[in-house]
C-alpha cells in the first residue's frame, strides 16, 4: 500500500519542538516553525512533501497538546514577557489551526484539500480527546485553544510516548493498529573502526537520546529524556564503570551539548525560557550552568567548537530561509556572523581542528549530503559524501573525513588535501552498524565508537484496537 497516497492507511510520526525534523513526516517544517514551545506537540500523517500533497486526496493531523510537568511555569514569550507556559501553548494552538487552514485553501492546490484534525491532551488522569477526528474546523481548535484555563499538574507525557513505539497504522474503517515497547531504555555500546562490538558502559537505567565524547575521551556528556518536554545533560565520569553525575539543572528542554577544546566546560541549548537559548556549565562545578547567548529565534543549538576556542558553531532555524549555520564569537560577547546562509537547509557545521575548513550537511541536492568550504570563507564548497550523511568528524591532521550515513547505519571515510583549496578523495566504506542506533560519536583517534540505542532485551507487542473513532467519542 502506498502511505503517500492512501488516507485509509498511513503512517503516523511523532515530533517536537527540536532543530531536526525526521525527513519521513510529511509537510516538515511548514507545520513546526511556528510552535513556542516544546508542550503543545504534533502527530502528521501522510508520507507526502506539501507539493506532493497538493495532488493527493488528503492529510490526517493530529494535535497532542501536554499538559504535564511545569505547563504553570512562567517563560518568556516572543516579547520577552514573563507568561505562563500554558499561555504560550495556546497561542501556538492558534496559530497551528491559521497555518493547517492555510494549507487546506492554498491557491496553488489543483483541488482543495481534504484534512481530517484532532486535538488530544494529556494529563493527570491519562488521554483524553478534546476534539475528535473529523473535518478540520480551524473555528472549533482556535475556540478551545482560547477557552482552555490553567491546567493541573499532570503526569508526564513520557511513557505514552516512549512506549508508544515509531509506526502507528490508523484506518479510516475502524481499525488502529500500533505498536507497543514496554521499555525505551537505552544502552550504550562499544565499537571499533570496523564495526565489531567490544563491550559496553554499564548506564543507570532510562532514556538516553544523545551523546558527546570529552575532547580526551575519557568521560561523555549524555542527554536524558524524561518527557518530550523535559530532558537533561549528564557526564558519564567513568566510562568503564558508567558512573554519572547531573550536569544541567534548570528545567525544559537541554540538549545539543557541545565540550570546549580543554574539556572544561559544555555548552548547550535549553527552551526554559521558550526559545532554545544557549547556557554555560563547568564541569565539576556545583555553580550552576550561566546563560550565555540569547536571541528571539526558536530553535537553535550548537553543534562545534573551533580547536582555537575563538569561536562555537550553531545551527538555526530562520523565517523564510530555513536551516542555516552560524558562528558565536566564544568570549560571551555575543557576536554572530553567518557562515553558511542559503535557500536549501544546511545543518551540523564541524570545524576542522586546524581551523581552516568547515564540514557541514546541505539538502541542496535533495537530501543531506557533506560539504567542506573554506572557514570563515568565503569559498567553493566540496562534496564529500554520495550516499548521505547525518553527523562527522575530522581526524586530528584535518587531512580525513569521517561521517555516518542517514540512520547511523555505516561509517565512511574519506581523505582531503588541503591547502589553497580542498581537493577530496573517494569515499572509503568502513563499517556497517547495526540498526536502531540513537546517538554515535567517535574517540579523539577515530578508532572506536560509541553509540547510544534502544535495550533489544525489551519486548514489545503488536496492539490493534476496532471502532477507534467510537472509541475517541466516548472520551469526549
Amino acid at each position: 500500500m502506498n502511505e503517500a497516497r492512501d488516507f485509509d492507511s498511513c503512517k503516523i510520526g511523532f515530533l517536537h519542538g527540536l532543530l531536526g525534523v525526521p525527513e519521513s513526516l510529511s509537510l516538515k517544517m511548514k507545520l513546526i516553525q511556528w510552535i513556542m514551545v516544546p508542550t503543545a506537540v504534533a502527530f502528521l500523517c501522510a508520507g507526502a512533501t506539501p507539493a506532493y500533497a497538493a495532488d493527493e486526496d488528503g492529510v490526517a493531523i493530529a494535535i497532542v497538546y501536554d499538559t504535564s510537568g511545569s505547563m504553570k511555569q512562567p517563560v518568556n514569550d516572543e516579547t520577552g514577557k514573563p507568561t505562563p507556559k500554558y499561555l504560550i501553548a495556546n497561542r501556538a494552538l492558534i496559530a497551528i489551526a491559521n497555518r493547517i487552514q492555510t494549507f487546506a485553501t492554498n491557491s496553488a492546490a489543483i483541488r482543495p484539500r481534504k484534512i481530517h484534525a484532532g486535538l488530544f491532551v494529556f494529563h493527570k488522569d491519562g488521554a483524553q480527546a478534546a476534539l475528535p477526528f473529523g473535518p478540520f474546523d480551524a473555528a472549533a481548535l482556535t475556540k478551545w485553544a482560547r477557552n482552555f484555563s490553567t491546567p493541573g499538574v499532570g503526569t508526564p507525557l513520557g511513557n505514552a510516548v516512549y512506549t508508544a513505539g515509531r509506526a502507528v497504522s490508523v484506518s479510516s474503517n475502524g481499525t488502529l493498529a500500533y505498536y507497543s515497547e514496554p521499555s525505551r531504555r537505552t544502552v550504550a555500546d562499544w565499537y571499533d573502526i570496523s564495526g565489531r562490538r567490544q563491550g559496553s558502559v554499564p548506564l543507570p537505567p532510562g532514556h538516553y537520546h544523545k551523546l558527546r565524547l570529552s575532547p580526551d575521551g575519557t568521560r561523555a556528556v549524555i542527554v536524558r529524556s524524561a518527557s518530550p518536554s523535559e530532558a537533561s545533560l549528564w557526564v558519564i565520569t567513568d566510562l568503564a564503570r558508567g558512573e554519572v553525575a547531573q550536569l544541567s539543572r534548570g528545567p525544559g528542554v537541554n540538549e545539543t551539548p557541545v565540550w570546549s577544546p580543554d574539556g572544561t566546560k559544555v555548552i548547550f541549548s535549553s527552551d526554559r525560557d521558550g526559545a532554545s537559548d544557549f547556557f554555560m556549565k563547568v564541569v565539576g562545578d556545583a555553580t550552576p550552568e550561566q546563560p550565555f547567548y540569547r536571541s528571539p529565534a526558536i530553535f537553535k543549538g550548537p553543534t562545534s567548537w573551533s580547536a582555537t576556542s575563538k569561536s562555537i558553531i550553531f545551527t538555526q532555524i530562520d523565517r523564510g530561509s530555513g536551516q542555516n549555520v552560524y558562528r558565536l564569537a566564544a568570549d560571551g560577547s555575543g557576536t554572530v556572523e553567518p557562515i553558511v546562509n542559503g535557500p536549501a537547509r544546511e545543518a551540523l557545521g564541524v570545524l576542522s581542528p586546524d581551523a581552516h575548513w568547515m564540514a557541514f550537511l546541505s539538502d541542496e541536492a535533495g537530501s543531506y549530503q557533506l560539504f567542506v568550504q573554506p572557514y570563515p570563507g568565503p569559498g567553493p564548497r566540496v562534496q564529500i559524501s554520495r550516499e548521505g550523511a547525518a553527523d562527522a568528524w575530522w581526524s586530528a591532521d584535518s587531512r580525513q573525513l569521517l561521517w555516518v550515513s542517514v540512520g547511523l547505519r555505516s561509517l565512511w571515510r574519506e581523505d582531503v588535501i588541503t591547502g589553497s583549496k580542498l581537493t577530496a578523495g573517494s569515499p572509503v566504506h568502513l563499517a556497517s552498524l547495526p540498526p536502531g542506533i540513537l546517538s554515535v560519536d567517535l574517540t579523539p583517534d577515530r578508532q572506536r565508537l560509541l553509540t547510544l540505542s534502544p535495550d533489544a532485551a525489551a519486548s514489545g507487542a503488536m496492539a490493534v484496537v476496532q471502532h477507534w473513532r467510537a472509541a475517541l467519542e466516548k472520551a469526549r
